[in-house]
């Protein structure tokens, strides 16, 4: 845990005092974490230490508060609770930052992570952060492998990132920026000498410039058995990347444990606006040489401050993975509670913030691009990120005028059984989320195209005037889909995008 003395300037000249606002805030990297789990619903087991001086005092009232275990916080006299001051620009960016975290390293002992062996052992993730020394993060490991706990690894700075040296065979998961990444790659060079250099910036004018930069570094970590790689990049969003497609449509194993029913209305939202099954044909797009590569867009948001953002996407993943969700649909959320951290003062945004976080989520989800070679060799060269195919139907429909590339799952509804119809996308098509209210409807579809043809959904002024759904032939456009409903529910969507009663959606281009 530590206790963030923040100061907010407009410039910083050597040797001159100026103005500027001073905030004292609630942070650490597996606090933030943990604190913004809880946030969503999820239960962390915090295991920290802190002193009974002040800042100590505000974090452990603070987690007392959230009505979660305090029994993992090691509190003595002799602990200075570890203190981060960071200098922040008017834009929120972070300008320097001096932490004393000596502590962490003092104090969090393996002797004292012992302790909590069967926390460990019945957890679905365990996640380190490189604030702790070699010794505990070697004893943590050590403890989740013996119980095959997965460990995702937070390197903290670029200092501090080359202690995954030590513990890399344990970690199934690690997050990082793009320095952290650099940085963590040379510590794993063999050759004893950086391998990797910084990435120029002014060089990277496009995502997949960036990616090309980063590819050598990301392509270390997996070699060396990380099985998940989340690297951060600014504006520019965040690469996902693993070496087997099957890891990033996984779920966490609970270990025959039930899924915890708090975070039951998080699974489910998600699940609802974020269908991982769209994603079947990843292998025909996504290999890249010898790993898959997505890529997530950045939400827009207004910037107060930039730090949290990354503890707050770790965090926002790792509860959605312990809600049962899968690794992609994970980092969707993630990502929409890192856009809710940098719009408040502190480090985690209030409850109150992440309600309807699906909805930011879904944005994100809608937008990830999968690599692609330009040359279709897949030999890594030349990679760029295209859509991803859609998912095939489960069942085929009678209708005769649907071709194999071109099916449908209709459920002739009334009596339909399912709660929403999705227009699906294939390269270069966008996706609209129609929802029927209860299941008062005529025909409720699900339509996929594996081919790049354009469809348009058509508006039907009478309801009565088509009992089914059906696809149109149409000379200019390609095929279009009628559909008709007798009621659309838009209390969850914004104002702009409700459509009117008896409406279906506006026409995809």
């Amino acid at each position: 845990m530590q206790f963030l003395i923040i100061l907010c300037l407009q410039l910083i000249i050597q040797g001159h005092r100026l103005s500027g606002k001073i905030t004292k805030v609630l942070g650490g990297v597996a606090r933030n974490v943990a604190d913004c789990m809880s946030k969503l619903k999820a239960k962390p087991f915090l295991i920290s230490a802190v002193g009974l001086d002040v800042p100590g005092k505000s974090l452990y009232e603070h987690w007392e508060s959230t009505r979660l275990s305090v029994q993992g916080i090691l509190r003595l006299q002799d602990i200075e609770t570890a203190v981060s001051c960071n200098v922040f620009d008017g834009k929120g960016g972070l300008v320097a930052a001096v932490a004393c975290v000596d502590s962490i390293d003092k104090f969090l002992t393996p002797k004292w992570i012992e302790k909590f062996k069967s926390k460990i052992r019945s957890a679905p993730i365990l996640m380190v952060d490189a604030n702790l020394s070699s010794h505990s993060l070697e004893a943590s490991c050590r403890m989740a492998a013996q119980f095959t706990t997965p460990v995702w690894f937070d390197p903290v700075s670029v200092a501090r990132s080359r202690r995954i040296a030590s513990v890399v065979h344990y970690v199934r998961f690690v997050s990082a920026n793009e320095d952290e990444l650099i940085a963590m790659a040379n510590a794993l060079s063999r050759r004893g000498r950086d391998r990797f250099s910084p990435v120029q910036r002014d060089l990277c004018s496009t995502v997949e410039s960036l990616f090309e930069m980063l590819k050598p570094a990301i392509s270390c970590l997996l070699d060396n058995g990380v099985k998940v790689i989340v690297v951060t990049v600014g504006q520019d969003g965040v690469f996902l990347c693993s070496k087997a497609k099957s890891v990033l449509l996984q779920k966490l194993d609970f270990k025959g444990n039930r899924l915890p029913s708090s975070s039951k209305q998080l699974r489910e939202a998600v699940d609802a606006e974020c269908s991982s099954g769209r994603f079947y044909g990843a292998s025909r797009y996504g290999l890249y040489s010898d790993f898959y590569a997505v890529h997530f867009p950045a939400l827009s948001a207004s910037v107060v401050r930039l730090t949290g953002a990354g503890d707050c996407l770790v965090g926002g993943t790792i509860a959605s993975l312990s809600a049962g969700l899968d690794v992609m649909q994970s980092v969707a959320v993630g990502i929409a509670a890192a856009k809710f951290a940098v719009e408040v003062e502190t480090n985690v945004p209030a409850e109150t913030c992440l309600d309807g976080i699906e909805y930011d989520a879904s944005h994100v989800y809608s937008g990830m691009s999968v690599s692609q070679s330009r040359d279709g060799l897949g030999n890594g060269k030349n990679v760029s990120f295209g859509s991803f195919p859609i998912q095939p139907p489960q069942n085929k429909s009678n209708n005769p005028l649907l071709t194999q590339s071109q099916s449908e799952n209709i459920a002739d509804a009334p009596g339909s059984n399912q709660d929403e119809s999705l227009i699906g996308r294939s390269a270069y098509q966008s996706r609209q989320v129609v929802r029927p209210i209860g299941k008062q409807m005529t025909g409720n579809l699900t339509r996929n195209l594996t081919d790049q043809q354009p469809i348009s959904v058509m508006k039907q002024p009478n309801p009565s005037s088509l009992p089914n759904a059906g696809l149109i032939p149409s000379q200019d456009k390609g095929p279009e889909l009628k559909l008709t409903y007798t009621k659309i529910v838009t209390s969850n969507l914004p104002p702009e995008e409700k459509p009117k009663d008896g409406e279906i959606t506006e026409t995809i281009q």
